[in-house]
Formats: structure tokens, sequence, C-alpha cells
């Protein structure tokens, strides 16, 4: 499953993780492993956005 996120970034060195509208605690943990590992390959997470309605509203990293 690994080889198929590396093979969706195309070569991106750059990304944005966004939730989904209202997003629960388990979206939130999910955007901070997705955050842990893009960064383990050396791709820089820009931002990590939570919309309206989450428990983090607003948030940008």
């Amino acid at each position: 499953m690994l080889h198929q996120v590396i093979e969706l970034l195309g070569g991106a060195k750059r990304v944005a993780i966004v939730t989904h509208r209202r997003a629960d605690a388990d979206a939130l943990a999910c955007a901070k492993v997705l955050q842990l590992v893009l960064e383990r390959l050396g791709v820089t997470v820009a931002a990590v956005v939570c919309p309206e309605g989450s428990q983090l509203e607003g948030y940008t990293r």
C-alpha cells in the first residue's frame, strides 16, 4: 500500500492534507499519520487543514 501512495504522489515534493468536513478524531489522526509518513518519505507537508465543523475548525499547521 505504501508503494501506491508513493505512486499517487507522482514525485510531489510538497503537499497539503485536507480532512473532510466535520472531521472526527479518526480523520484527524489519519491526517497526522499521513503527515508523518510523507515527511519520512521526504515530502514537505505544507499544511494540514481541517474545514468548518471539525473539532479543530480552521486549524492549519
